[in-house]
């Protein structure tokens, strides 16, 4: 039996069976790890002071790992899913320097639905072709449970303006294959303000994204703006890049082990 028929049984079998169910709580202590493995790959490019923007915060864990290690500064968090975003307002009441808003950030101002897998707290997009996807490397199949919530999306040039945010250390993006959305909303603010934060976000291969070309698009756009190209031959099914200035260093796909 050669390799391909081997794949093709596994997904099959997969297909047949419901994803595990992780409460919030296993969900959170297993997520943790990922969150400290990716930090350890970034922290160096990461200011020790100035505005950081948390992007998908969910509950809060990059925020609470990434203070531990730069609790000089501030942090702003996005999180649009309503049990997600009350549980980050009662991890920071009281904190100083943190704060949380319900809403999505995204390419233009609206309310849109929001599709969250059951199995997995982390799995919420706004896109209906990732959750409903059927190709065969997808991992949502017609066995996975998928709620909706409507959640507002916000430019962020339009949130830095309503807040008189004129600067930003650095940028994190998780928002399940909708990052090119994000960073579209995010251009005209580090184009007219000059800044270039570290963006640490998470892209999608060719085969897998349904939006490629956009993606693709607006990361053109930021290497247009200074920061340094990425080699998209090279990028995993999903992972996380390293958006960086050219006059720091070379953008980088991290690590996924």
């Amino acid at each position: 039996m050669t390799i391909s028929p081997i794949r093709n049984w596994l997904r099959k079998l997969r297909a047949k069976i419901a994803p595990q169910r992780l409460d919030l709580d296993q969900w959170a202590e297993k997520h943790r790890s990922v969150v400290d493995v990716t930090l350890d790959q970034v922290i160096d490019r990461i200011p020790g002071e100035g505005l950081i923007l948390d992007v998908g915060a969910n509950v809060g864990l990059f925020t609470q790992q990434l203070r531990a290690r730069r609790p000089r500064c501030e942090y702003l968090l996005f999180e649009p899913v309503q049990r997600y975003f009350s549980i980050c307002q009662g991890r920071y009441e009281g904190v100083q320097g943190v704060q949380v808003l319900n809403i999505a950030l995204s390419s233009k101002n609206e309310q849109r639905p929001i599709f969250k897998a059951a199995h997995n707290p982390g799995g919420n997009s706004v896109l209906p072709e990732i959750m409903f996807d059927r190709r065969e490397n997808s991992e949502v199949t017609e066995r996975t449970v998928v709620e909706e919530e409507r959640i507002d999306c916000r430019r962020f040039d339009d949130v830095a303006k309503e807040r008189g945010i004129e600067s930003v250390a650095f940028v994190k993006i998780d928002t399940e294959g909708f990052d090119y959305a994000v960073l579209q909303g995010l251009f005209e603010f580090l184009q007219q303000t000059g800044q270039r934060p570290p963006i640490l976000t998470e892209l999608m291969r060719e085969d897998y994204h349904p939006f490629w070309q956009e993606q693709r698009e607006i990361i053109g756009r930021y290497v247009g703006l200074g920061y340094g190209a990425i080699d998209f031959d090279a990028l995993p099914k999903i992972g996380d890049v390293l958006l960086l200035p050219g006059s720091i260093g070379p953008s980088l796909i991290l690590d996924q082990d």
